[in-house]
């Protein structure tokens, strides 16, 4: 039975030194690889905000241009009130309006139309970041693609209304036909309404990326040291470990060093010769 517990006490002692090497090598690597999971954070916050700043330019390049178009739109309403009821290939406001709308109207609609869909696309791929990032603590970081979607869709019913429009003029100037005013009012109408909504969508997403270049900024700021103090949790609680094991180890050396003694004593003492009377 001695024996038994003395190989108990053995395996445990080498179980234990095991464990404490192990946890000394956790430390040693929950250090090792603070850095590169450092950078390797960072790398991805500023590829978001590389990301975040080209759409923030490219939605700016945008609003321009819907503006630009909306002034388009104001022309071409301020002359076809001076048309009459009806206008015609030989009306001076003709030349006018297929012009606005052929060289200026439809291009811009077209190009914001495209980038549109363009800074949408690119800002999907961010999307799940964003969306990780917003699952952080104190952490706020709305995603973009709703207004996109809304913005986007709103220039796909625009761009077709604008493209209807220089069709009916083209029609007009090809077959000398005459066309009343209101087919062009009504679509300008449309045209100006989907614009505005167009606008604030985009102009809503503007103020979310400036919202999220912020928040990234700050997580920029902290996450060396977030980071570290993970290290250092994570280095304590392999320490504590090993500390529990060292004492493990003193039980078990401790529990093998007790029959030799119990043996030693007992060689101490006086054996009996029968002679004390």
């Amino acid at each position: 039975m001695e024996i038994l517990k003395r190989i108990l006490g053995i395996v445990i002692i080498f179980l234990s030194v095991f464990f404490i090497v192990a946890c000394l090598a956790g430390v040693f690597f929950s250090w090792s690889i603070n850095t590169p999971i450092t950078n390797a954070v960072t790398g991805i916050l500023n590829g978001v905000e590389r990301v975040l700043t080209a759409a923030d330019n490219t939605l700016g390049r945008v609003n321009t241009q819907l503006s630009e178009a909306q002034t388009n739109i104001d022309t071409i309403e301020e002359n076809v009130e001076m048309a009459g009821e009806m206008i015609s290939e030989t009306s001076i406001i003709f030349e006018v309006l297929d012009r606005t709308v052929g060289d200026d109207l439809f291009p811009k609609i077209a190009a914001a139309s495209d980038s549109i869909v363009a800074v949408r696309d690119s800002i999907i791929s961010f999307n799940e970041i964003l969306e990780s990032l917003d699952e952080m603590p104190f952490v706020s970081v709305p995603t973009l693609t709703e207004q996109l979607d809304t913005a986007a869709e709103r220039m796909v019913v625009i761009k077709s209304d604008a493209e209807q429009m220089r069709t009916e003029l083209q029609e007009i100037k090809g077959e000398a036909i005459n066309m009343p005013v209101t087919a062009i009012t009504d679509r300008t109408t449309r045209i100006s309404d989907g614009l505005e909504t167009a606008h604030e969508a985009l102009s809503d997403t503007q103020a979310d990326i400036d919202e999220n270049r912020q928040t990234i900024s700050r997580i920029k700021s902290r996450v060396a040291g977030l980071i570290d103090l993970s290290s250092a949790a994570l280095s304590f609680v392999f320490l504590w470990l090993a500390f529990g094991q060292v004492g493990l180890i003193l039980f078990a050396w401790n529990s093998l060093k007790a029959p030799r003694q119990l043996s030693e004593e007992d060689d101490d003492i006086p054996a009996d010769d029968g002679n004390d009377q």
